[in-house]
This record gives C-alpha cells, structure tokens and sequence, in this order.
C-alpha cells in the first residue's frame, strides 16, 4: 500500500464514522458548523492511530473509535485556539467563531469533547480503561499547553526551552497519545506500546516546528489558513526565539530539528518488528513531511 492508499482508506473510515455522529445531531444548533468543520483535515492523529494498531498486529476496526475520538478531540482543541489567536480561516474556510460566534465557538469545542468521550465508551474490553484514562491525560495536558503558551507570550518568557513545552504540551501529547492508543489497542507488549510513545512524542515535535516553518514561509492558498498569524498575533514560535540573525538562518536551523526530531521517531520504529504495517506507517511519516499544508 502506498501513501496516497493509506490516506484515501483510512481517513475514509474516519470520515464515514464522523458523518454518522454529525448526522445523528438532527436539528441541533450545532450541527452545522460542525458538520462543516468535520468534513475537512487531513485525519493526520487519526491515521496514526490506525497504523500504529495495525503494525503490531490489531484489528483496525477495533481502533477506528479510539481514532475517530482522537480526531473530535484534536478539533475541538483547534476551535478554542483559532478563538485564542483571534484566527479568521482554518481548513480553508472562515473559523467557526468567525462564522458562528464567539459564544458558538466555545460551545461547539465543548460539544466535540463530549462526543469523543462518547466514541471512547465504543472500545471493547480489556484496553478501554486504559485508553480512556491516556485520553483524559492528554486533553489535561492540551489545556495546559495552551495555558502555558499564553502565559510564555504575555510574560514574555521567550526561550527556545519554554516553547518546546508548549509544543510538548499541545502537539506532541496528541500524537503520543495517537500512536501509544493504536499499540495497545493492537495487543502490542509493554515494551512497545512505550516505544510508540515515544515514537509519536518525537514526530509531534518535528510536526510542530515543520508547521511553525510552514506559517512563516508557507502559502495561504496551501496550507488553507492564514499565513504569519503567529507574527500578526505577536504571538512567538519555537522558531521565533532562536538565538541566530536572520529569518533563513532561522529556518536553516529549524530544518535540522525538524530532522532531529523525525530522525528519533523512525529509530523508535526500528525497534519494532518489521512488517507491512510498519513499513506503511514509516512511509507515511516522510509523506507527511514533506507536506506543503
């Protein structure tokens, strides 16, 4: 199976569970704007939960609530932090507290929360307890992230440090939690499951850093939101606070760490038995690397 495969067959299974949770909102005020929302997204934590299951052997099918709830809970986060950063687009249209509301915004993220508790409740015995308890983990360590970002911006605690805590906090717990959830799902040993958390805490620090490129550098019309929203917000990136002059050697810094990081997550993946399954998932990995958007 090659990259494209992955991403039409996967992010399908993810979509069509999310069209029946949007459908089964009938005449809800909040069936709108989220429907919209949930019809757009790369399904990036998702994929990776899939994958990561698969890769030690599990039953996709029994992942797929796990991976659908990661996706509702990533979104919801999402709509509280374009309210934060005052974001007008996100996935190529207008952010929901732009179009909706500010009071709407916060509703809707609240909504979304509950129902990835929901889709929890799908997974059978006897991982369910221990997914669920890793997904409440990571929504508390969400909020501290966007906690901690902003006080590092408004107290002007501007290190390279500092904002790899943010990062840590509210990228890479999500995909740590991705990827972690898939291995024990799938019936992987201790030993494993650990090395997939691993392995997903690094790729989420490369992924961070390779978006925070992407927004200085990126174009709108790819990446499908605002570009230098962070610059505009005052609002400063792990590459923001490097220590070096001038935007490209900034970015030529960043670079390396991005590889630094994606380099430890595929030596994490290398301590797993091999398989098509994990082949698949490295190779989604460089495919999603070498995104644009």
């Amino acid at each position: 199976m090659n990259c494209p495969d992955i991403l039409d067959s996967y992010r399908e299974l993810v979509q069509t569970r999310l069209n029946v949770i949007t459908e089964s909102l009938g005449s809800s005020p909040m069936k709108e704007p989220l429907e919209s929302l949930l019809k757009q997204g790369k399904r990036v934590r998702p994929i990776i939960t899939l994958l990561s299951s698969e890769a030690v052997g599990g039953d996709v099918s029994e992942a797929l609530p796990a991976a659908v709830a990661i996706e509702l809970l990533h979104t919801a986060s999402l709509i509280h932090d374009d309210m934060m950063d005052s974001a007008s687009m996100r996935r190529g249209q207008p952010t929901v507290h732009a179009a909706y509301g500010d009071k709407m915004g916060l509703l809707c993220g609240d909504f979304l929360v509950s129902l990835a508790y929901e889709e929890m409740f799908r997974l059978k015995e006897p991982y369910n307890v221990s997914v669920l308890h890793l997904m409440n983990q990571t929504y508390k360590e969400l909020c501290e992230g966007q906690a901690l970002e902003e006080w590092v911006n408004d107290s002007k605690v501007l290190t390279p440090e500092a904002l790899l805590e943010v990062i840590e906090k509210k990228t890479a717990s999500l995909i740590y939690f991705a990827a972690k959830s898939g291995a024990i799902i799938g019936g992987s040993p201790e030993e494993d499951v650990d090395l997939f958390g691993s392995f997903g805490r690094s790729l989420g620090f490369a992924f961070q850093i390779q978006d925070d490129l992407l927004d200085l550098v990126g174009c709108s019309q790819e990446t499908g939101k605002d570009t230098s929203l962070d610059e505009k917000n005052n609002k400063t990136t792990w590459v923001g606070t490097l220590g070096v002059n001038g935007e490209m050697a900034k970015i030529d810094v960043a670079e390396k760490k991005v590889k630094e990081y994606l380099s430890e997550a595929i030596q994490c993946l290398q301590q797993i038995q091999s398989s098509e399954a994990k082949d698949n998932l490295k190779g989604f990995v460089q495919y999603l690397m070498n995104r644009r958007s």
